[in-house]
């Protein structure tokens, strides 16, 4: 599944330049795309997309992301723990452990 103005391919060109964004475009504003996709039921698009934003975040602090930036991705990462708890037959698991993955990565 594609969302708005970003795909798959344009996440692979990321990977292909070792998360390395293009010029017209900025870590936050991506944000939102990357954090939709890690409970997406398509496996390639949700394991690109941790990919992406797991890159962005390890750059360190201040490359992509500022402190606050950081600090705000983990409190939205804390919360989709408990994203769909209870719910059977959906696909809620893939947002918990994925969030788990990125707010690793936002603590290291």
């Amino acid at each position: 599944m594609e969302k708005g103005p970003y795909s798959l391919s344009f996440l692979k060109n990321i990977l292909d330049n070792d998360c390395q964004l293009p010029e017209t475009h900025t870590a936050m504003e991506i944000t939102p795309f990357l954090i939709s996709n890690l409970g997406a039921s398509d496996s390639e698009l949700r394991e690109t997309s941790y990919r992406v934003f797991s890159g962005l975040i390890i750059a360190g602090s201040g490359v992509n992301y500022s402190p606050d930036q950081l600090r705000e991705i983990g409190k939205q990462m804390s919360q989709n723990l408990r994203y769909g708890i209870g719910e059977e037959n959906t696909d809620s698991v893939f947002v918990r452990a994925f969030s788990i993955l990125v707010l690793d990565k936002v603590i290291a």
